[in-house]
């Protein structure tokens, strides 16, 4: 896949796909059928919707490599080339990297997404070599993930040399440093497919950037496809607008869960279930972690009043 290819196919939200797990902490793959087929019924198409699978909030840490494959292979069969699919490929192992990239090549995805390796702290040369050889041993598009909360930040320079390598044709971009997030956009809008983690949406769109990550589409996408809309027409204060009206109290929201326990998606989970979606535990060491009466009380009218007026 090409630079432009991926710029008309991946727009909108990125949804991080949650990975769902039995009551046994088994694989509930039809939970997550169920989850997708979801999305997809509400109208998720290519130009609108990217659904990123085994991605940190698909709970990658704490699956086996053939999970992975599992949780992959599913969401393909069920998108069935309706939406673009991204696969997370992070591992400390550059070569079970290499191996999560053939199999996403096998199920058709478009792309991977690869963060600098962890655990063992990389040099920028051991960066640049990782993603090096995995862009020499596979033919599929590479997403570089900057985790500078995990490994080094990549940074501005790193990036101009990945962007070098044949495969890499996006990033999933945010930075510690607002300056170097602004010039980001500066460098590579016209080079890559940036996808914004910096909660930067609309000016991510301003500058050339092409979707955005978005937790909330795993629940309501309508709520992103409006802004999409919104930001395509050129209206950017009212997306701006639409998004404050719920995203700031979502936050808020899984700001409250995650200080009670690690891990990402077990916080999305919780308002999963309270629409009627597949949700259930996390696995260890991530805690399963009840909502107060007070958080569901709030949670329900705040979904009431925004989602259910609107579907």
């Amino acid at each position: 896949m090409t630079v432009e290819e991926a710029k008309r196919r991946w727009k909108g939200p990125v949804v991080p796909v949650l990975t769902i797990f039995q009551d046994d902490l088994s694989l509930d793959l039809e939970g997550l059928r169920g989850n997708i087929r979801y999305v997809l019924d509400a109208g998720a198409r290519v130009g609108n919707t990217v659904l990123l699978v085994c991605g940190a909030g698909g709970d990658f840490p704490v699956l086996t490599t053939d999970e992975r494959k599992q949780v992959a292979q599913t969401v393909a069969e069920e998108a069935q080339g309706r939406v673009p699919i991204i696969v997370g490929a992070e591992h400390t192992s550059t070569l079970t990297v290499v191996e999560l990239a053939r199999h996403a090549i096998e199920i058709g995805a478009d792309a991977i997404q690869v963060c600098p390796p962890y655990y063992y702290t990389p040099s920028h040369e051991d960066i640049f070599n990782h993603f090096k050889v995995i862009s020499d041993s596979v033919d599929i598009g590479i997403v570089v993930y900057n985790t500078w909360w995990t490994a080094p930040d990549i940074g501005l320079e790193g990036l101009e040399r990945l962007a070098s390598l044949e495969h890499l044709i996006g990033v999933k971009w945010s930075s510690p440093v607002p300056s170097q997030y602004m010039m980001g956009y500066d460098r590579f809008a016209e080079r890559l497919a940036i996808i914004d983690n910096g909660v930067q949406h609309v000016y991510s769109h301003m500058q050339g950037g092409v979707a955005w990550i978005s937790h909330v589409s795993n629940f309501w996408p309508q709520h992103d496809w409006r802004i999409l809309e919104l930001m395509e027409a050129g209206r950017y204060q009212e997306a701006q607008e639409k998004i404050n009206e719920f995203n700031a109290a979502f936050r808020a929201f899984r700001a409250e869960m995650e200080a009670q326990t690690g891990g990402e998606g077990h916080a999305i989970k919780k308002i999963m279930e309270l629409v009627g979606l597949a949700g259930g535990p996390s696995r260890p060491p991530t805690r399963y972690v009840p909502m107060s009466e007070q958080q569901r009380t709030t949670l329900s009218r705040l979904l009431k009043e925004r989602i259910m007026t609107e579907q």
